[in-house]
């Protein structure tokens, strides 16, 4: 890789980690608005934009994720980055497939772990 820089896109996952985080609690919020009932504010109308940009947001960190795990060890990873982002929102497919490709990703990230199944404790406990 000669003259290519590999940028980790870290401002990217920052942002869906806080977008979770607000999610979580716009959540909370609209359970103790939803048994209060005096709230004005409809909590479940930002619960569901927090959620929806936080969904956003991860699918445009994993796409640059598996980009970059192509720029380090190319066809490593099975699929295009289109698929990446499309399998994370299809019934059935989202049960399995998420999983082999964050592992993809992980192993073509780090080429140098040689001991296979050692970074996948961490995914499979998610």
């Amino acid at each position: 890789m000669p003259g290519s820089t590999v940028r980790a896109p870290w401002s990217l996952a920052r942002s869906a980690q806080t977008a979770v985080v607000a999610a979580a609690v716009a959540d909370v919020a609209r359970v103790w608005d939803l048994r209060a009932r005096s709230g004005t504010l409809h909590l479940s109308q930002i619960f569901l934009w927090v959620m929806m940009a936080a969904v956003v947001l991860f699918l445009v960190w994993f796409a640059r994720c598996r980009r970059n795990a192509d720029l380090i060890s190319p066809g490593a990873v099975k699929g295009t980055v289109g698929w990446a982002v499309i399998v994370w929102l299809l019934p059935v497919f989202n049960l399995w497939a998420p999983r082999g490709l964050v592992v993809d990703v992980q192993r073509a990230s780090s080429p140098s772990e040689t001991a296979p199944g050692r970074g996948e404790v961490l995914v499979n406990v998610w």
